[in-house]
């Protein structure tokens, strides 16, 4: 599925980079942070983990099951 694909691309990528999932993410390569809404981007979040969680278990082929917080990979 292209959707989750992308998902855990992009989760992978920015916990690589950052050591943390955040709630909101851009679902196309970039370095931005997602934004807007009521409150600002908050750290982790109940439905993003879930969702990553639930794909990874799905997918346990996917590369995000190799990536490490602070260890980004060489593409």
């Amino acid at each position: 599925m292209q959707i989750e694909e992308r998902w855990l691309s992009i989760v992978s990528h920015l916990y690589e980079r950052e050591s943390k999932l955040v709630e909101k993410y851009v679902l196309r390569p970039c370095v931005e942070h997602a934004g807007g809404g009521e409150y600002p981007l908050q750290d982790g979040f109940g439905w993003t983990n879930g969702v990553t969680r639930k794909l990874m278990q799905e997918d346990p082929s996917h590369e995000a099951h190799r990536c490490r917080a602070g260890q980004c990979r060489v593409d």
